[in-house]
């Protein structure tokens, strides 16, 4: 299943100008990443980490694999979305997808309870980027997906499935607030 993400530029969550409309398959939504490796069980594949997503009020620190890695998937991991931008990238957004439920593969499962003002933190090429969370919101799934966002600032978008319902998306947006 393809799904649209519609980026729309943001001062606040009311106004809305520029857009951006790209297909996104769904499916595929520390200090040195070298040596962190990890075997899934149902295959002996060794997974190499791009990087670390922590987030310290849910205990969530995980790997994600680089976007062209066939490990790229949410049936396997937090998933970099094809049209993310890089932490690196200047003023870009890098938008993470994962599964929420109960199974294994649940990264996401406890995102609905970040909070506004809720630190994020990415590792990357031997930097690690602090983001706020600055506000969330659900969509419908139907294909689309707005991402209200300022493109001024460098972002962080979270995206998982509804823990109370199976027709809505949650959206987690952060700004960039640090790199050391």
């Amino acid at each position: 299943m393809n799904q649209k993400i519609l980026e729309r530029e943001t001062d606040d969550e009311n106004s809305q100008s520029e857009e951006i409309v790209s297909d996104v398959p769904t499916e595929n939504i520390v200090e040195s990443t070298a040596d962190i490796q990890e075997t899934h069980e149902e295959s002996s594949e060794k997974v190499s980490y791009a990087g670390i997503l922590e987030i310290p009020s849910i205990h969530l620190k995980r790997g994600f694999v680089s976007k062209g890695s066939s490990q790229n998937k949410v049936s396997r991991n937090i998933t970099i979305l094809k049209e993310s931008s890089m932490p690196d990238a200047e003023n870009g957004n890098f938008i993470l997808a994962a599964h929420s439920g109960t199974a294994a593969i649940s990264y996401f499962k406890n995102l609905e309870k970040v909070k506004v003002g809720d630190l994020v933190y990415v590792t990357y090429r031997g930097k690690k980027y602090t983001y706020q969370i600055d506000h969330q919101y659900r969509v419908p799934k139907t294909g689309e997906l707005n991402i209200y966002r300022d493109r001024s600032k460098r972002t962080i978008t979270l995206i998982t499935c509804a823990s109370d319902n199976d027709v809505e998306q949650v959206v987690m947006i952060g700004y960039n607030t640090s790199v050391e």
